[in-house]
């Protein structure tokens, strides 16, 4: 009985010690933070998440803002869809998809393969508001309007 409860601690401790050692692995792979940015002529200067998602879930502030998204597969977007949007990228296609086929809108945000477009098109576009990942070097003319 001795022999088998001290097994048993032994094996609660590995487990406890293994279930730390991954989340704390999982924490650091994810911290890569998130700015959301647009030109410096852009009339705004700071949007809530609430808003940012709005604009890249077609909402009524993509009227006045047209967002600009990574392409699918994109590690930044990944992270884009979930710390800012708060979903995955498959329940992102899927109310695209519903938007689009019911008619509540009309396109989808304008894709790029690398974060360097994204920034070259928003430089030389007004209104336009896009993301990039916080390794990524911000020039001057660009602002952030948001960071996760």
């Amino acid at each position: 009985m001795k022999r088998f409860c001290q097994s048993l601690r032994l094996q609660i401790l590995c487990s406890c010690v293994g279930l730390i050692l991954s989340l704390s692995m999982s924490q650091s792979a994810c911290a890569a933070d998130i700015y959301v940015i647009t030109n410096v002529s852009s009339q705004i200067d700071h949007l809530s998440r609430n808003e940012v998602r709005q604009i890249f879930l077609g909402g009524t502030l993509s009227r006045k803002f047209k967002p600009v998204n990574l392409s699918v597969g994109n590690s930044a977007r990944t992270l884009f869809n979930t710390q800012i949007l708060g979903l995955t990228e498959g329940r992102v296609q899927a109310y695209w998809a519903q938007l689009l086929f019911s008619g509540k809108s009309e396109r989808r945000p304008k894709e790029f393969n690398t974060e360097k477009d994204v920034i070259g098109y928003i430089i030389s576009h007004d209104n336009t508001i896009g993301y990039i990942t916080a390794k990524q070097s911000l020039p001057d003319d660009m602002k952030i309007l948001c960071q996760k």
